[in-house]
């Protein structure tokens, strides 16, 4: 079976390490299987108007007029794409999607700059939705998200969990020091992610930092300004806190190693990663009870109201003097972390492949 798998999304994002793993371990976990990179060279993201609006009229009229020649000539009995949208309407093969979120229809107003990206967002995904032999998704969450917005019979999606890199791992001490001295972290320190994009509630923990934790705890903030939002600026005269971005990942790692506790107070998540990520380095996590997080957490986490200032901050208070509360999250932490592993996505994405 030839797949030809869409390669297209921003290398090391999310998207991009997913459709990389694909790639790789399918042929590996399945002899029958020989997977394809499907490119472009044209560089589509948010930084201007070329790059945002013409690269990506060129990439729709490529994927409408030319993808579907190109998988003929190759010879593909599958296309998988996953990431998203980006689907041949007139193709008559064999089509797999893997929709993670539904993200950008939840909150139109911040990630849909206007009418004709919602128009355009809204197309692309019916058109996914419409045209695919099966979806893939990553939670049961976004399952139901896709059946309430979308009314997508239950039986086309498929629950496919993702998974977390091996690197995120308890370090030796010295490993980490090294990069607590890298950042000049001189305390300890609670750790959370998102900088300053609106559903990753960041506001809240910066707001339930109060001077009873700022005593004892800095609070690091891994991540940046976001489309004008810049919440660096907004605190930047809140004693204790640090923003930090262009991060590598073993330096994350370590970062998550370091940190006394981990929230991840985002409202809205797919899958939410940074839950497994802590948890292999042995870090307690406190998240949000909203979406998809309690379902991947499950009771390795201590969870607050997503928007209550006030709960965040007695659950973070009662995580960071209870010993062994904190011992239980940690231990748990490990046991969740293993339920998640690549082999298993690959190997259940093959058996899809198969079925179609």
């Amino acid at each position: 079976m030839r797949v030809a798998i869409d390669n297209r999304a921003v290398i090391h994002s999310g998207i991009g390490n997913y459709s990389a793993i694909l790639l790789s371990l399918l042929p590996q976990v399945n002899k029958d299987i020989e997977t394809i990179a499907y490119e472009d060279n044209f560089a589509f993201n948010r930084q201007g108007f070329w790059n945002k609006y013409v690269n990506g009229l060129r990439r729709l009229i490529r994927d409408q007029i030319f993808l579907s020649s190109w998988m003929k000539k190759e010879k593909i009995d599958l296309f998988h794409n996953p990431r998203n949208t980006g689907v041949p309407f007139f193709h008559t093969g064999k089509v797999v999607v893997t929709i993670h979120d539904i993200i950008p229809h939840v909150f139109p107003k911040f990630y849909l700059g206007n009418i004709i990206e919602r128009l355009y967002y809204e197309v692309m995904i019916r058109l996914s939705i419409y045209r695919s032999d099966k979806i893939i998704t990553i939670s049961e969450f976004s399952k139901q998200e896709l059946i309430k917005y979308y009314q997508v019979p239950a039986d086309k999606i498929v629950v496919i969990p993702l998974a977390c890199s091996d690197k995120f791992r308890v370090l030796d001490q010295e490993s980490i020091e090294k990069v607590k001295t890298k950042y000049q972290l001189e305390r300890p320190y609670i750790l959370t992610i998102g900088g300053s994009e609106y559903r990753k509630n960041v506001k809240t923990v910066l707001e339930a930092y109060d001077e009873e934790i700022n005593k004892q705890y800095d609070l690091i903030v891994i991540g940046g300004s976001w489309r004008g939002r810049d919440l660096a600026n907004e605190y930047k005269d809140k004693g204790g806190i640090k923003f930090l971005t262009g991060i590598p990942d073993d330096d994350l790692v370590a970062l998550y190693n370091g940190a006394a506790v981990f929230v991840y107070a985002s409202i809205y998540e797919g899958f939410g990663l940074p839950l497994l990520e802590a948890m292999g380095c042995g870090t307690p996590v406190i998240a949000a009870n909203t979406s998809s997080l309690p379902e991947i957490a499950g009771n390795a986490a201590v969870y607050f109201v997503a928007l209550d200032v006030v709960d965040l901050k007695n659950k973070t208070k009662n995580v960071l003097l209870n010993v062994k509360l904190k011992e239980k999250l940690i231990k748990q932490g490990f046991v969740r972390f293993h339920l998640y592993n690549w082999k298993y996505t690959v190997q259940k994405t093959s058996s899809i492949y198969k079925k179609i």
